[in-house]
């Protein structure tokens, strides 16, 4: 589509593969991560139960609306968005969880499959700042059935989302 066929709003891309650009990412970058294959999953314990790691190394990834655009916010599988918290972050007096047609949409994956790498689908992304450096991080892909383990510190590096405490 073309400026003027969107009434001059440039169109945000939908990425077409998430999961091959994330994974496209990583190597450019030459971050070093485990993939790990598994039963489709839906909810931080069941991630816990498949990589092994604690619910406070998942990542939790959030499609947030707020105002006229779609955030991306990361807090830990264990956390829960402090509201509050998350408008003072991203400066807004509200927002809203994007729907399942969103998701698809904005990130190009399924309901529940939204991965943090926000750079994949240009969208800004703040994560939680009690993530540490040095942690083992275990994220989703943009798919169901997989799980990336890498550290926090080399995820911050290839992102860089803006910290903010934003969880409870």
């Amino acid at each position: 589509m073309t400026e003027e066929e969107t009434g001059g709003k440039k169109e945000r891309m939908t990425p077409s593969n998430p999961y091959a650009s994330i994974i496209a990412l990583l190597q450019e970058h030459h971050v070093p991560y485990t993939e790990r294959e598994h039963d489709p999953m839906f909810t931080s314990d069941q991630e816990e139960e498949m990589t092994g790691l604690s619910a406070k190394q998942g990542i939790k990834s959030l499609l947030l609306k707020a105002k006229n655009e779609f955030v991306l916010v990361l807090l830990p599988g264990d956390k829960k968005l402090d509201t509050q918290k998350a408008k003072e972050a991203m400066k807004t007096k509200s927002f809203r969880f994007a729907t399942e047609e969103e998701v698809q949409q904005v990130m190009g994956c399924a309901f529940g499959a939204c991965y943090p790498f926000g750079s994949v689908a240009h969208l800004r992304t703040f994560a939680d700042a009690s993530f540490s450096d040095s942690m083992l991080v275990a994220c989703n892909p943009g798919v169901h059935d997989k799980s990336l383990l890498l550290s926090y510190q080399d995820f911050q590096r290839v992102e860089q989302p803006s910290r903010a405490v934003m969880s409870q």
